[in-house]
Formats: C-alpha cells, sequence, structure tokens
C-alpha cells in the first residue's frame, strides 16, 4: 500500500511537469529500490528539461532582440549603413551569427570572426576548404536540393537547418537563410547567415524525450486509473475515459457537474474532505459514487490541489483506482467472517496461530470467550497460556506438544483449563504445523473446542445409562439395533437372557429370534413389521417364543423405531423386548377371576330379581289379604251395637291405619318389582317410573319413546329398568337438576336407553371411584346382558346415561 502511494506522489508530479510546474521534486527514499531510480531519472530530467527551455527562452528572447534590431536598422538606416561600409563590416564582424559568402562550386568568398566561436576553425583554416566539406554527410542530399533551388531563383532566401563539422570532429546543428546573389554585380556570390541552434536542438531533443516521458505516463495514468480535475468549487472541467466508463455518463454530461455524486458518505465527511484540501493538503481515502444507471462504485481516490502564487487551490486533480470488486470482495469476506464468528460463537469452536519467529499467538473471538478473557487482553505466548492449564495436568500437556513436535504431525487432545474467575472448562485441542518451503516448521495452528457441555452431558448420559441399565435389568427388557441393509441384528444382554441364552452365544441373533418365534404368530409379526416400515405405524407387536428343552413358551411384548434415509428408505430399526410372561399369566388369572364374579354377580343380580319378585308376592298376597282380613274384622267390630263410642272411634283408627299399611305394602312390592314390568313390559314400566320420578322429586322429565316392541327379554327389560332407577336416584339426590330427558330408542340392531340432565355433573374422579357401588351396578348389569353402558359428564353441565345392547 505504501509503495502504491509513492505511485501516486510519483504521478502527481509528472502532472505537473506537463503544466510546467518545476516547483517540486520528487522524493528519494533510503530503500534504493526501483521507485527511487524512477524518482531520480525524474528529477535528472525535470533539471534538464528545466535548463533546456531556459536557455531556448533566452536564445529566442536574444533571436527577437537580434531580429528586432536588425529590421529597427534596416529599416532606419538603410543609406546610412549603405555609405558607411566600415560601420556594416563592424556589424557583421562582432555579431553572433556566422555569415558567409561562397561561390556555387562552394570557395569561400568572406567568412564572419564569429566562425571560430560557432565551429572552433579559424577563419584563415575555414575558408581554406570548401563549404561542401563541413556538412554532414546526412544532411547532403537535402542540402543540394535547396542549393539547385537556390541557384535557380535569384534574389530569394532560402531557409535551411543542417549540421556543420566542428573542429573538436563533432557536428552543430545550425540554422539560417541563403541568398543567390550572383546577380549583384557588387555582391556576386551567394550569401548565407546561419547560427549555432545546437543548444537549442538539444534542449528540444530532450524536451521532446521529456514530453514524450510525460505523455507516456500520461497514458500509463489513463490506461490504470480514473482522472478528473476540477475548479477550486470541485466542478468538473477535465475527465478521462475511464472516469466516462465507470460512471456511465458521457464527457459532455460529466462537464459543469460537481465531481461527488453520493448519497453514502455524511455531510461531516464531505465537510472534512473539503476542508483538508481547500486547506492546500492532499487528501487520500476510498469514495462511493452513484453511476448513472443507480449502481454504486467505489474509487481508491488522491485528491491533489493545484496552488497559485498565493497558495491557494485553483483546482483539484483526483486520480483513483477502481476498488469496487475489492468492497465487494470485503463485504463478502466481512460477512463470511462474521458468519464464520457466528458458527464458531454457536459451535464453541474457536481458532488460535502461534508464529514460531515471533513466538506470538493470535486468537480468535470465540477462542479468547471460551477462555474467558477481552480479546484486548489477548494471551501473546505459549508460556501465558500454559497459566490456564491446571498444575497437575501441565506435564501431560507438555509432553503431547512435545511428542507432536517431534513427528511435526497433528495432534488432539482434551484437556481442562481454569478461567481467571476460577471456572473449569473441558476444552479439545486440534492443531497442525505451518511449514516453510524448506520443511522446518514455522508455526502452530489450530481450534479448541469448549466440550464442557459435551462432558457434562456425557456423565449423565453415563448415569442415565447406569440407571437404564438397572432398570432393564429388574424390568427384564432387553434392547435390539437391526440393520435393515446388512439384516445384523445386535442384542444386548437382556436379550440373551429373554431368548434363553447368552451373550457368549456365537449364532446369528436374528437366527435364533426366527427359530424361537410361535408358528402361530409368525405372519402377526411380520405382519406389523410391515405395517412400520410403510409409515402406516410405529411397530409394536406381541407374540411368543418357545425356548429351552421343555419348550416352554414366553409372552414378548416389543416397540421400536424405524430409522430412515433421507429419500424415506428403511435402514435401521431399533427398540425393546420386554418379557411380559409373568404380566400374562396375571392377566389370565384376573381375567378368570373377572368372568368368576361377573358370572356371580349375574347370578346374585338373579337371585336378588327373583328374591324381590318373591318379596313383592309375598307382602302382595300374604300381607295384603292378612290386612284385608284384619281390616273386615274391624269392621265388624263398628258395625257391634254393643261397642261403645270410644272403641269404635278406634277401630275405625285402626281401620285407616290398615289402609295405610295396604297402601305401604303396595307401594313397596311395587318398587321392589313393578308388577306392569312382568305383565306390560319395558316401556310402559319406564313410563310409570317416569311418573313417579317426575311427582316424587317434583323435576321435569321429558319422555321420549321409539321402539318396535313393547316387550324384551326379561333380563334387557330388568337391566334397562334398574339402571333408569339408578340414574333417577342418582339425580334426585346429587343432580340439583331441574329438568330432565329421557330417550328409549330401538332400530333393527339396538336397544338404547339414554337418560340426560342438566344438573352440577360429576368429576372424572366419580366416574372412576371404584366404591360408587351405584355405578359399579349399572355396568355390571350392562356387561351381564352384553351391553355397553357410558357415563359422560363435565362439571355444572349436566351428566348422560347411555345404555344400548345389542337386538341381533
Amino acid at each position: 500500500m505504501k509503495n502504491d502511494n509513492r505511485l501516486d506522489d510519483l504521478a502527481q508530479l509528472v502532472l505537473k511537469y506537463t503544466l510546467m510546474d518545476f516547483s517540486e521534486k520528487a522524493h528519494i527514499s533510503e530503500r534504493g529500490d526501483e521507485i527511487d531510480a524512477i524518482a531520480a531519472g525524474l528529477n535528472i530530467m525535470a533539471e534538464e528539461l528545466k535548463a533546456s527551455l531556459e536557455k531556448e527562452k533566452n536564445q529566442r528572447r536574444e533571436i527577437q532582440s537580434l531580429n528586432l534590431f536588425l529590421e529597427q536598422r534596416i529599416e532606419k538606416r538603410t543609406e546610412e549603413l549603405l555609405k558607411s561600409e566600415k560601420l556594416f563590416r563592424a556589424l557583421i564582424e562582432n555579431g553572433a551569427d556566422m555569415k558567409t559568402l561562397t561561390l556555387p562550386n562552394g570557395e569561400f568568398l568572406y567568412v564572419s570572426p564569429s566562425i571560430s566561436s560557432i565551429l572552433g576553425f579559424t577563419r584563415e583554416e575555414f575558408m581554406s576548404s570548401l563549404s561542401f566539406e563541413f556538412i554532414h554527410p546526412d544532411d547532403m542530399h537535402g542540402l543540394g536540393e535547396t542549393q539547385e533551388l537556390i541557384m535557380t531563383t535569384p534574389g530569394r532566401p532560402f531557409f535551411s537547418k543542417h549540421r556543420l563539422l566542428h573542429k573538436d570532429g563533432s557536428y552543430r546543428w545550425c540554422e539560417g537563410t541563403m541568398t543567390n546573389m550572383m546577380h549583384e554585380p557588387s555582391i556576386g556570390a551567394i550569401v548565407s547567415n546561419f547560427r549555432d541552434v545546437s543548444g537549442r536542438i538539444e534542449a528540444e531533443r530532450k524536451s521532446a524525450e521529456s514530453y514524450k516521458e510525460i505523455a507516456d505516463y500520461k497514458y500509463a495514468l489513463d490506461e490504470s486509473c480514473i482522472v478528473a480535475i476540477t475548479d477550486k468549487e470541485g466542478i468538473i472541467k477535465y475527465v478521462n475515459d475511464n472516469f466516462c466508463t465507470i460512471s456511465g455518463y458521457s464527457r459532455n454530461e460529466l462537464m459543469k457537474e460537481r465531481i461527488f455524486n453520493t448519497e453514502y458518505h455524511s455531510k461531516k465527511f464531505i465537510r472534512s474532505l473539503w476542508s483538508l484540501i481547500s486547506g492546500g493538503k492532499v487528501w487520500k481515502g476510498e469514495i462511493r459514487n452513484n453511476a448513472k444507471n443507480g449502481e454504486s462504485y467505489w474509487i481508491d481516490t488522491t485528491i491533489t490541489p493545484f496552488l497559485d502564487e498565493t497558495g491557494k487551490p485553483f483546482q483539484y486533480v483526483l486520480i483513483s483506482t477502481d476498488v469496487t470488486e475489492r468492497k465487494k470482495s470485503e463485504a463478502a469476506l466481512a460477512k463470511t467472517l462474521n458468519k464464520f464468528s457466528q458458527a464458531q460463537e454457536i459451535a464453541h469452536l474457536g481458532s488460535w496461530d502461534l508464529d514460531f519467529r515471533t513466538g506470538k499467538a493470535t486468537w480468535s473471538e470465540e477462542a479468547c470467550r471460551i477462555y474467558g478473557f477481552d480479546v484486548s487482553d489477548n494471551i501473546h505466548t505459549f508460556e501465558t497460556w500454559l497459566n490456564f492449564i491446571p498444575p497437575e495436568d501441565i506435564s501431560r500437556i507438555k509432553d503431547l506438544m512435545a511428542s507432536s513436535a517431534v513427528s511435526l504431525r497433528e495432534s488432539s487432545f482434551e484437556h481442562r483449563i481454569v478461567r481467571q474467575d476460577g471456572t473449569i472448562r473441558h476444552i479439545h485441542t486440534i492443531s497442525k504445523f505451518e511449514m516453510y518451503g524448506d520443511g522446518m516448521p514455522v508455526g502452530r495452528f489450530g481450534i479448541c473446542h469448549d466440550i464442557t457441555e459435551r462432558k457434562e452431558a456425557e456423565k449423565k448420559v453415563n448415569k442415565l445409562s447406569e440407571r437404564l441399565l438397572l432398570a432393564t435389568n429388574s424390568a427384564n427388557i432387553g434392547i435390539f439395533d437391526f440393520d435393515l441393509k446388512t439384516r445384523k441384528l445386535i442384542w444386548d444382554a437382556n436379550m440373551y437372557n429373554i431368548f434363553n441364552t447368552d451373550s457368549q452365544d456365537t449364532r446369528d441373533p436374528l437366527l435364533i429370534a426366527e427359530r424361537v418365534l410361535h408358528p402361530e404368530d409368525r405372519k402377526q409379526v411380520e405382519s406389523d413389521m410391515a405395517l412400520a416400515f410403510n409409515g402406516d405405524k410405529e411397530f409394536h407387536s406381541i407374540f411368543r417364543i418357545v425356548v429351552g428343552t421343555k419348550k416352554t413358551i414366553r409372552f414378548i411384548e416389543a416397540n421400536a423405531i424405524v430409522l430412515r434415509s433421507p429419500n424415506g428408505i428403511p435402514v435401521r430399526m431399533i427398540g425393546v423386548n420386554w418379557d411380559i410372561t409373568k404380566k400374562k399369566n396375571a392377566e389370565e388369572k384376573i381375567r378368570s377371576s373377572e368372568v368368576k364374579i361377573r358370572n356371580f354377580a349375574k347370578h346374585l343380580h338373579h337371585i336378588q330379581e327373583e328374591e324381590r319378585a318373591h318379596l313383592a308376592r309375598e307382602i302382595h298376597d300374604e300381607l295384603g289379604q292378612e290386612l284385608v282380613g284384619i281390616k273386615i274384622g274391624l269392621s265388624a267390630l263398628v258395625k257391634n251395637q254393643n261397642a261403645s263410642e270410644v272403641v269404635s272411634e278406634e277401630i275405625k283408627t285402626m281401620m285407616n291405619t290398615v289402609d295405610g299399611t295396604i297402601q305401604s305394602l303396595r307401594k313397596i312390592a311395587t318398587e321392589l318389582r313393578p308388577g306392569i314390568l312382568d305383565t306390560l313390559g319395558l316401556v310402559p314400566s319406564i313410563e310409570w317410573l317416569a311418573k313417579e320420578f317426575e311427582r316424587k322429586s317434583g323435576i321435569s322429565c321429558k319422555l321420549e319413546v321409539d321402539v318396535i316392541n313393547q316387550t324384551f327379554d326379561k333380563n334387557i327389560s330388568i337391566c334397562f329398568f334398574r339402571v333408569c332407577q339408578e340414574a333417577f336416584t342418582n339425580i334426585a339426590k346429587h343432580a340439583d337438576a331441574n329438568r330432565v330427558s329421557l330417550l328409549i330408542f330401538q332400530d333393527e340392531t339396538e336397544l338404547i336407553l339414554t337418560v340426560a340432565d342438566n344438573g352440577r355433573g360429576m368429576s372424572g374422579d366419580s366416574l372412576q371411584n371404584p366404591f360408587s357401588m351405584g355405578l359399579l351396578g349399572m355396568h355390571e348389569r350392562a356387561k351381564n346382558i352384553t351391553g355397553e353402558l357410558k357415563i359422560k359428564s363435565r362439571k355444572n353441565e349436566g351428566t348422560v346415561v347411555h345404555l344400548k345392547v345389542s337386538m341381533k
């Protein structure tokens, strides 16, 4: 970057030289490089050019003065000069120009004394030779053509410039006029008037070379840089093609416009820039401008103020290079580095670089975070890094590092660090060597991965694994892993125990499983696996295995998940097998007990109903008749005229009591077993029950009946009646309802009873209460007729009792 600045300074100096401003010289550093050589050459060239221009200026001034003098003298004193030959000769012989009179054959008739100062010859030496002997061979042809013209055109002066031999053997450039005055008798010669212009020619040559060199610099500058010149107000007055190309504007469009076309930079930035250059100082920096198409471009710019005689800027020269792609790359790199830094932070992965030549290390931000220090407090040496290692680990770490240094191979190891706040972190460090061309290591770089969470997770996993192992051992659960591609099945120790073998068994576990699987369960297991592979459900299967010499049957419950490839193909199955033989045996015993209990309950309900019917008949027939007999006897006593009035009243009271008792007995008999249930059937019995409920409770009861038959199987009728009766009892006692709806519906397949109230409802715990004998009895009655009873209830939303039985 510094070399670029020095070249920029030289380029600015070349531009000044093209404008003939030699006030500054190129700076030569102590480096002695190519740029210094160019600067030295540029200084020499500038001095030569300056001297040549000064000399040429003096010569021109002298020529102009002489010509003016001659013209004035010729015009004013022609007559005096003609009259005064002495004065004319004195003028000729003392002039700086070389004047000669020659014949066409080259013979000299006269040579002015200035010949000595111009060509180094004396007048005698010069006149002893012919004029053609002093002409440069390369100029002979052109001068010969001029000589022909001179001879054919008397009196007309012809201009000529050619080289003449100096006494020292070199040639000097001379220019002047030659006039054929052979027709003038008083002259009779060719009059020549020449002056030495070698210095001017040499200065012109050097000036041309300098101009060409400057033009070459300008060409190189225009080809490689963006150039613009503005006035002191920053209005553009010159731009090169590169400026037009990058901006998208034509040269005409750019003229008279301000040099900056940007909204990117702040006003403070622009003010600071103008403040610097308007004070006569050079500004260097990067500027973002807007192109004609609306896109932005970046230029690395040097703005040089050109100062007038008062030291004030009268124009500014901007030399820039297009750095748009570099800025895009820098932005992309910054974005990438930011993402990389974020990725390091997310992964807890830092990086570092140790330079063996300086002994210093650089660390990424995440590495600093991992070690718990600020980036500004960066570690600078290997020794200071060792301060983070616990004392008991330093020896091991040094040995690992030394070992890898001997082999120059990658090293990878885990270690602990102690942060400045005392916290301990676990680090995984991986490093490689940076090798020089000769194979010698010049540095070491690597990564540091904070694995503290992983280590803690590993501890937890190990504890969980221990607990899982204890749990699986105690529960007799085995774990398997089945690779569907290779058909390789892996078992843990419990799987071998479940399948009545041990882990030392060299047989393929898949072969063992296939051999012991109960033949009757094979299709079911294959079907369950196919459903899992197709993604229809998770794998779950219950099957039997036959193990041991006694062909013992064990029940196995299997659960597994299917892992798939990215395109959805099953590749692996991982799951557990659970020996549920004891559970199955217990379930079988429970089922057997439930059947016995249910049969007993059914029998109990049957006996209960028979006993209720028997009690109802006994109460109705026996007690009813006896009470009627008592009433008849009491009636006879009332009619007895011998009975006193008091006795008669007592007898009447007893007769009323007997009537009430008879009614109570009838009511009890009806509630024990309504006779209407046996005579008219279920529907009339339900209608009677609903009316009785409404009369006793005062709760409105809406009954809907839609049945095909009025009478049903005795057991069905009793079940539906008792369930309805129990539902009414619960509503009256607990529901706090004011409305009940009752539906009996029958179609060709089912008979349905629904009792719904708008009461306070029941909680889930109440519905599942095993000690609620009423609910339990309802369920058992439903099971006895192979029916289905459902009770739905929500708090403050009422209760619905739904009973249905198949009529097929």
